[in-house]
């Protein structure tokens, strides 16, 4: 889920868990257990709602957080990198969920120095459906896509309308998923 509006909290906690569930969900369908969570700032609010997806799908499969590791950085290739390594180094995870596309990319790199395969030894999914990145990937990289034009519609339409936002100060908008070839099942 994307979110418009002002910063206020409130509303359906699991609606609003699933702006991060959904790329933890394509790993966990696909059998994987032993996953990496790669998140921004511990604080910052796209990691806080991502880690609590990733949380509630990992819940939702059966996968005891003892299995999980979580790992926070910033949204930028140079923490995905390093972040992947660290976790490769401890956990070896099959999976990786990367806060962003830009954090994927730095797994990708990580994973390919320490000869590793995506997906056919570790799958990797991202966040945002970034342009000229993640379909560029290879393989092209499985993703959460931000819908950026429809965030921009409804926020127009709340500005030109003179209103706010519900109670809950959110608009909350679907993200879909777009499964491309950096996920497989665990070997």
């Amino acid at each position: 889920m994307a979110r418009t509006g002002g910063r206020r909290r409130g509303g359906d906690p699991a609606r609003r868990d699933r702006r991060g569930r959904r790329a933890a969900e394509t790993v966990f369908s696909r059998g994987h257990r032993r996953v990496a969570f790669l998140g921004g700032t511990e604080h910052e609010a796209a990691t806080v709602r991502r880690l609590a997806g990733f949380f509630a799908a990992a819940d939702a499969a059966g996968v005891p957080r003892s299995e999980l590791t979580v790992e926070f950085g910033h949204y930028d290739i140079s923490s995905g990198y390093e972040l992947t390594r660290e976790s490769v180094r401890r956990a070896r995870p099959t999976a990786i969920v990367a806060g962003n596309d830009r954090m994927a990319l730095g797994a990708f790199f990580a994973l390919a120095e320490a000869g590793i395969s995506v997906p056919d030894d570790m799958s990797v999914v991202g966040y945002d459906d970034q342009p000229d990145l993640a379909a560029e990937l290879r393989p092209a990289l499985s993703t959460v896509a931000l819908p950026h034009y429809e965030m921009g519609i409804r926020a127009g339409s709340l500005l030109a309308a003179g209103t706010v936002a519900p109670s809950t100060g959110e608009t909350l908008l679907d993200c879909p998923l777009v499964e491309r070839a950096s996920v497989s099942v665990p070997r």
